[in-house]
């Protein structure tokens, strides 16, 4: 115990005070001496001694404080066990990486409701998020907290979800976007000015497919054949996989592309890293958007309704677009005939007992 001097040119002084060790570092020899002075009337009953009570306390707040895990180390414990689990869908660690940006070191115990409430308004302001984007974004920070409570190491910390009882923003009722020829082909020349080489080639695949965004960025190229022009999407949605003829034009494009990239097993590989799917492309998606001033707010999976839109407009059968889009039935298919103010009723009407003439 006393006073020794650190690398840092810096005085450490330490003192064991009850049989707890305290040490504090000055940056002058006074300083740390009129510290070690302060502790020998901590017993005391005078303000030197309330004085010194407050200083050993305030050090027993700052030992508790860094025992506490912090926030992004629960996240990352968290994110060991969404893998863990198996999910394909990334996204919410994706919207999580956002709260470790503002919360980081924090200790998980002194995130509260305001702070949260607070992060999400600024989440949404800084990335123009639409209502029911923020509320994903709510549920992924709420599911590492109730992750994090039920677990036998976390368990002292008797954590509260503070999103408990933050409401919810409202959700739009059944938005849909669809995109006409003129907007598509807008959308696809914007692309192609795009910096990641790989959105033209993704979003004509989305256009033509009618495929969900995680089916087309996690493509591998071993589902692609090229001699017999198919591709196939493993593992949808409906739990099955969907297998779809191309055109040669796409096969060609396909080809070019593989050309152009390192080895990888991805079709749309990581730019920084060919080992990995480019899963979260959205910045070069939402300049894309912005710049060939797209309908306000649009999805990825708007095009997926674009598709069917589109596919009927041009004449195809509820069935042939149920097909393509790889319904389970015709129930979800019959919303775009609706949009499109396509009356089915006539065609199926029963008019033999009419003479024709």
């Amino acid at each position: 115990m006393g006073i020794s001097k650190t690398k840092s040119e810096s005085f450490k002084a330490e003192k064991m005070v009850s049989g707890v060790r305290y040490y504090k570092t000055f940056p002058t020899k006074e300083q740390a001496e009129d510290w070690l002075e302060l502790l020998t009337h901590h017993n005391k009953e005078n303000t030197l001694g309330k004085i010194a009570r407050e200083e050993l306390s305030q050090i027993d707040s700052m030992r508790m404080r860094e025992s506490i895990p912090s926030f992004s180390n629960v996240c990352k414990d968290y994110r060991i066990h969404f893998k863990d689990t198996g999910l394909k869908d990334e996204k919410p660690l994706y919207q999580l990486s956002a709260f470790v940006n503002i919360f980081g070191d924090w200790p998980i115990t002194d995130i509260d409701r305001i702070m949260v409430e607070n992060s999400l308004d600024d989440i949404q302001e800084a990335k123009h998020l639409a209502s029911p984007t923020v509320n994903r974004y709510q549920s992924a920070i709420s599911s590492v907290f109730k992750w994090a409570a039920s677990q036998r190491k976390y368990r002292e910390y008797q954590l509260v979800n503070p999103t408990r009882d933050i409401i919810r923003r409202k959700e739009s009722a059944g938005r849909e976007t669809y995109l006409t020829k003129e907007e598509q082909s807008r959308l696809l020349i914007e692309a192609k000015k795009s910096k990641w080489s790989g959105l033209h080639l993704y979003l004509y695949l989305l256009l033509l497919t009618g495929a969900r965004r995680g089916e087309v960025i996690e493509l591998r190229w071993e589902n692609v054949d090229f001699q017999r022009c198919i591709m196939v999407f493993k593992d949808t949605k409906n739990k099955s996989d969907h297998t779809i003829s191309l055109p040669q034009s796409v096969i060609k494009m396909l080809k070019e592309w593989k050309l152009s990239l390192p080895v990888t097993q991805w079709v749309f590989p990581y730019i920084h890293d060919p080992r990995r799917a480019f899963i979260n492309f959205d910045n070069y998606w939402h300049k894309c958007r912005d710049n060939a001033d797209m309908p306000a707010g649009l999805r990825i999976h708007d095009l997926r309704h674009t598709t069917a839109s589109t596919m009927l407009q041009d004449g195809y059968s509820l069935e042939e677009i149920k097909q393509t889009l790889n319904h389970k039935s015709t129930l979800m298919t019959n919303r775009y005939a609706h949009h499109a103010k396509v009356v089915s009723t006539v065609a199926r009407r029963d008019f033999s007992h009419v003479n024709v003439v």
